[in-house]
């Protein structure tokens, strides 16, 4: 698996897990660039999905 194309300045990471099913990709932008603006939105989705998750409970 390699790291989806990336358009603007950043780094992307893969990480394998103990799993051989199963990868972690870590996308990260420079700031004051579009996609880091919209990876910070991204980051706050997945902090509301995991406190629903919680809530749930």
């Amino acid at each position: 698996m390699t790291c989806p194309a990336v358009t603007q300045p950043g780094e992307c990471r893969r990480i394998r897990t103990a799993d051989p099913d199963q990868r972690l990709i870590t996308l990260t932008a420079e700031p004051g660039i579009p996609s880091h603006a919209l990876l910070r939105i991204l980051a706050s989705w997945a902090a509301q999905a995991a406190d629903h998750l919680v809530a749930d409970r």
